[in-house]
């Protein structure tokens, strides 16, 4: 499955890898709305720092 395509996460995966990433539960709606802002964050601060500073870094 591509982490990037958020289109094909479920609110339940969303949550899941959000748990695997930072130990923190969030609800399954939360998580949904949380990951595409995640994604957003880590292409911005890779973008300003000019390499891929990976999902556990956003």
């Amino acid at each position: 499955m591509n982490e990037n395509n958020t289109d094909t996460l479920l609110p339940e995966a969303c949550a899941g890898k959000i748990f695997e990433l930072s130990d923190s539960k969030f609800a399954p709606d939360v998580a949904a709305e949380l990951w595409p802002k995640i994604l957003r964050h880590k292409w911005l601060m890779s973008e300003k720092l000019g390499r891929d500073i990976g999902l556990r870094t956003a």
